[in-house]
């Protein structure tokens, strides 16, 4: 069973350290969104125990990790690639859905 991983760093000199997969998922497709002044990484996150096994997370960057993972869209089919930030690909109905922010907070 194949899980992937996210690395990152904050400049070339230093390591790359790894974000922590969530319990129920792994996560892949990375994309950093910066709103209010907050970096923000979202993915796809694979769930264990799921027959459509695809939903939309992220997590806050915290200055020296990144905070627990949320789910932020789940639908009823897999989605991924959350590449552009209203914009996830949907696998079984091969359409671009638009999803509007109405309001979004890190609740921190």
């Amino acid at each position: 069973y194949m899980h992937w991983k996210i690395a990152y760093r904050t400049s070339p000199e230093e390591p790359f350290k790894m974000v922590p997969n969530p319990e129920f998922a792994w996560a892949a497709d990375p994309f950093l969104i910066k709103y209010e002044e907050k970096i923000y990484l979202f993915a796809e996150l694979f769930l264990y125990k799921s027959e459509r096994n695809g939903v939309i997370g992220y997590c806050e960057f915290m200055g020296d990790h990144f905070s627990e993972w949320k789910v932020t869209m789940d639908e009823h089919w897999h989605l991924s690639y959350p590449t552009a930030f209203s914009l996830p690909a949907s696998s079984i109905a091969f359409v671009a859905v638009e999803y509007p922010l109405r309001s979004f907070s890190s609740g921190s």
